[in-house]
């Protein structure tokens, strides 16, 4: 993921409830440089708990290709500060 910087941020035009169109298209190239968009548009689903274990060993999780909640989290968090700090 890259180092998004606030001053990134200052040529965003801030959404005030006129031009959602260009808003909308100026988050979603945001988001996907920093490659959060899937997590946004829920193509990159939060992973869950393992469904079963044997014998210790999970039986069945589902598959995210995240790797951890923590990372899904962290991202999650990232869009939505983007988000919410460039609206009203």
């Amino acid at each position: 993921m890259s180092q998004l910087k606030t001053t990134d941020l200052r040529s965003v035009t801030k959404f005030d409830g006129t031009y959602f169109h260009v808003w909308k298209h100026q988050m979603k190239l945001i988001l996907k440089v920093e490659n959060l968009f899937q997590v946004v548009n829920g193509t990159l689903v939060k992973p869950s708990t393992p469904l079963a274990t044997a014998g210790g060993q999970v039986v069945h999780t589902l598959a995210t290709g995240m790797g951890s909640k923590a990372k899904w989290d962290a991202k999650d968090a990232l869009a939505f500060t983007i988000i919410t700090t460039n609206s009203l």
